[in-house]
């Protein structure tokens, strides 16, 4: 509970819980706020070192304990497939900023990763890419090349 700032909207991911071993702080929605709030709220006594969603017994879960949660999820309501995984890609899928920023805050080594998770795909072909211009390519001038064919 005590690395989860309700108020701000943020969480800090401690190094010691990070795949590559280096905290960051992620940020979550202001819906998400006032749901922790709420849910805060009806929990009795509740101390910094305490997790934010306990086992029944109190404890922490393991990964695969969380595992097997989010199969109960998604077994109610049918969502398939679904995973905590699948959870960091719709994050960085519809991540409101920069790709730098969302490679802090999803704790991405490199931005190839970065795109990965954004579902982008790199072109290989640039002339594939939009005219910047908004202009399309019947609207753009003649080359001097197609002037001399059509003369």
């Amino acid at each position: 509970v005590g690395d989860v700032n309700v108020p701000g909207g943020s969480v800090t991911v401690r190094a010691e819980t990070s795949k590559f071993k280096k905290a960051r702080v992620t940020h979550f929605h202001p819906a998400v706020s006032k749901e922790l709030d709420r849910y805060l709220r009806q929990r009795p006594s509740v101390r910094p070192e305490d997790p934010m969603f306990p086992t029944d017994e109190g404890g922490y879960f393991t990964e695969s304990g969380l595992g097997k949660v989010f199969i109960r999820i998604a077994a109610r309501c049918g969502v398939k497939p679904f995973s905590a995984h699948m959870l960091r890609h719709h994050f960085a899928t519809h991540f409101q900023g920069d790709l730098m920023q969302l490679r802090d805050e999803g704790g991405w080594k490199n931005m190839q990763m970065v795109e990965r998770y954004r579902h982008n795909r790199p072109l290989k072909d640039r002339s594939m890419m939009p005219d910047p211009t908004g202009r399309s390519e019947q609207a753009r001038p003649a080359t001097i090349h197609e002037l001399r064919r059509s003369g």
